[in-house]
């Protein structure tokens, strides 16, 4: 039975760390994981140390660096035997919370807006011809309800804690779900899922 490969960006913790446990607990899977800064992540590495070299392979990679999505790319194929099946696009930040309209500060705005809304793009781009050869030719994008605009239109600021108010993530993931549909109805005539 031919290996399933995944590349799990973001999987410094949390929901991309769990893909990671999730997708290595499944026979027959290849995993790229990557992360800022991962020698510096003790679950990270103790999963990288517990798994055979030959199913996964963690990476640095910075979201907000475009030149280094061909990089880690590069690296990433050897291991990929030149094909992927997955990409699980989990990277995310929100740099601003409880900041109000007046004291925003837009360059972190449009730090979060790259993060969360053009880079996850700039790597698939880079990983097409890779994923061109793979048998699943799937892009998975995490989002947020934060994107609703339903349930965003009812959610008062007075009426949140002060952690719960970031508007650019909000408005970060409304555009990464809008570029979902644009570029999938682009790829899905390439069989992309």
């Amino acid at each position: 039975m031919a290996s399933i490969s995944y590349f799990v960006t973001g999987a410094s913790r949390g929901l991309g760390l769990e893909f990671v446990k999730q997708l290595l607990a499944r026979p027959n899977t290849k995993v790229v994981a990557t992360a800022r800064a991962p020698s510096a992540l003790p679950d990270l590495v103790a999963i990288q140390d517990s798994t055979p070299t030959e199913r996964l392979l963690v990476l640095q990679y910075d979201a907000t660096d475009f030149q280094a999505a061909a990089s880690v790319v590069h690296q990433a194929s050897e291991f990929l035997e030149n094909k992927l099946d997955i990409l699980i696009a989990n990277a995310g930040t929100v740099f601003q919370r409880g900041v109000d309209f007046e004291h925003r500060d837009w360059e972190k705005a449009v730090e979060t807006l790259t993060v969360n809304s053009v880079a996850p793009f700039v790597l698939m781009q880079a990983l097409l011809p890779l994923m061109r050869n793979g048998s699943q030719k799937k892009a998975l994008f995490v989002s947020s309800r934060q994107a609703s605009f339903e349930l965003t239109q009812y959610a008062v600021k007075s009426a949140l804690p002060p952690e719960s108010w970031h508007p650019d993530y909000n408005v970060s993931k409304a555009a990464l779900n809008m570029a979902v549909l644009k570029f999938g109805q682009e790829l899905k005539e390439d069989g992309f899922i």
